[in-house]
């Protein structure tokens, strides 16, 4: 936009378009701009309402002589299609190469677009519309009906990054107005799906993912088929990129190459940090769904699988997030950016993801466009990375700065034991009949290895409480001494069998019964009763001997 000298109305807007281009749109004030134009304030609002209307007209301004332009290189009779493209992009750059203020106004300040801008819209789709139509109407022209869409597609590639990487070199300053290290705005939540183990709402811009964690016991987890043998694998996490989080329509089915591979990048940037087995027993399965996606859908669902562990109460050893850096190098001359956006994603020489703590990294991914990058290359994008992580990990700690304490009222409950390798044999039973017994009763889910560990697996504290009852009557020995609470199954001439410490019996001899001498054992105790007996010692087959009278059968105390 070229202003004329000597009318006093174009001296102020020339006056703003400085004042905005190093103050920025906010910052700028009237008196600033008015003393700039070497005019009273007063003279300011005899041409313009306000700050935002001086704006609006140089916008305005800008489209108008924009749309000028092109109209005259649609019109053209003598410009051949190619030649009517590159005049479009000769005088597209030639209004801000006139006046690189403008230029800066233009980058840094279309998103303060409100309802009073809307011929400011309509100019700029008419540039696109225009443009568009004279690019098709040359390819038509040389092709005949049948259109290339893609020359069309690639010609506006070009022009596209032509602008977007030329703008950040230049102005260091990107398509969205941030500069290179700036991290787009961030919201973390936690608990966002109230009934299930663990959930968060991750969103950084204009990416989003909701993660959701679910708990389960060592038989929900997967089996792996390696090359050393099989192996069960307790942490999984599933990255979903439904075509709908980047505006496009599309079926969603089984997972693609995308889901697979960036899945496997989140995976690999959480697993260092789990607890292991021993010290947290459960299965861990995280689903990442991409609600919205512009620019590192994967590190999103790495910052909120973070988040939805430790909301399940997974004692990760340190929160985790990722970051991901762009490229943008012409000859020696090179920017990296931090926190890509989709565009600087294709438009970019570099998406170089990374993923770690405040102190370290765990995981790395790079996909170059470029032959090679230099050591100082990658030391800045290192060092900027971290700066993004910290970032990134104080906006998360706002959400939730530990893992809970606490696991969620409706995940399972877990409990391990340690048990004798002989004892094995008795809690499963003939044919598994015992643990699928205890199971059923219980509700639980029951899992021993070789080795003599038991882990037990609940809905419910209650639950647990069954299952861990029915066990510990298997595998506790009785102890000589002891008193226990038992109860008369059968009565025989020399004396009572009693049922103890749940499936175990004992028995009591007619001599044990009572001080007195006992003629009948039924005048003592009869089938059913609940009676109090004492470990007194063990025959010579590991038959246990009981008696009752060394034990108060009121009080339960010992009579020794």
């Amino acid at each position: 936009m070229r202003v004329k000298e000597g009318n006093k109305r174009e001296d102020i807007i020339k006056a703003a378009i400085k004042v905005f281009a190093k103050y920025g749109f906010y910052n700028a004030k009237i008196s600033k701009i008015a003393e700039t134009a070497n005019v009273a304030a007063g003279s300011v609002y005899l041409y313009f309402k306000n700050k935002e209307d001086i704006l609006y007209q140089i916008f305005t301004e800008i489209w108008e002589e924009l749309n000028l332009k092109l109209k005259d290189i649609a019109d053209s009779k003598t410009l051949s299609p190619i030649e009517k493209v590159n005049c479009i992009i000769d005088s597209t750059f030639d209004v801000f190469e006139s006046n690189p203020a403008l230029g800066i106004v233009f980058v840094n300040e279309q998103n303060h677009v409100n309802d009073t801008w809307n011929d400011f819209i309509k100019y700029y789709d008419s540039f696109l519309d225009l443009g568009e139509t004279v690019i098709k109407e040359g390819i038509k022209k040389d092709c005949g009906d049948e259109i290339n869409l893609n020359l069309f597609s690639d010609v506006f590639k070009k022009v596209e990054a032509d602008i977007v990487r030329t703008s950040i070199l230049k102005t260091k300053k990107r398509i969205d107005g941030r500069d290179n290290k700036t991290v787009r705005k961030i919201v973390a939540e936690v608990g966002t799906l109230p009934r299930t183990h663990g959930s968060s709402l991750f969103t950084r811009g204009e990416t989003q993912a909701l993660v959701v964690t679910t708990l389960g016991s060592s038989q929900d987890s997967q089996i792996i088929d390696g090359l050393d043998g099989d192996y069960k694998e307790q942490f999984m996490l599933h990255y979903n990129f439904p075509p709908f989080s980047v505006g496009e329509v599309g079926r969603t089915g089984s997972p693609g190459r995308r889901e697979i591979g960036h899945g496997k990048l989140a995976w690999r940037a959480i697993n260092p940090l789990l607890p292991s087995t021993e010290e947290f027993p459960y299965t861990m399965r995280v689903v990442s769904d991409i609600t919205e996606s512009n620019g590192s859908s994967s590190m999103a669902t790495v910052c909120g699988t973070s988040l939805a562990l430790m909301d399940a109460g997974v004692p990760l050893k340190k929160p985790v997030a990722g970051i991901a850096m762009g490229l943008i190098k012409e000859d020696k001359d090179f920017v990296v950016l931090s926190d890509i956006l989709g565009d600087e994603d294709h438009l970019g020489d570099m998406d170089f993801k990374v993923a770690g703590t405040d102190e370290g990294i765990t995981s790395l991914q790079m996909d170059i466009k470029i032959t090679s990058i230099t050591s100082k290359i990658m030391k800045v994008a290192l060092d900027q990375a971290l700066d993004g992580r910290k970032h990134i990990l104080k906006e998360m700690k706002k959400a939730i700065s530990k893992p809970r304490t606490t696991l969620a009222e409706n995940a399972p409950k877990i409990k391990i034991l340690k048990i004798k390798v002989d004892k094995i044999k008795e809690i499963i039973g003939p044919s598994g009949k015992v643990i699928k017994d205890i199971c059923e009763s219980s509700s639980s889910k029951i899992d021993i290895d070789d080795n003599g560990v038991l882990k037990i697996a609940s809905p419910n504290d209650e639950s647990l409480a069954i299952a861990l009852e029915r066990i510990n009557d298997i595998i506790v020995e009785p102890e000589k001494g002891v008193i226990y609470n038992g109860k008369v199954v059968k009565t025989v001439d020399f004396g009572a069998f009693v049922n103890f410490l749940g499936s175990k019996d004992g028995l009591v001899h007619i001599s044990e019964l009572q001080e007195e001498r006992t003629n009948k054992t039924t005048d003592v105790c009869k089938e059913g009763d609940e009676v109090k007996v004492m470990v007194i010692g063990f025959d010579d087959r590991g038959k246990v001997k009981l008696s009752m009278k060394r034990v108060d059968q009121e009080t339960g105390e010992s009579l020794q």
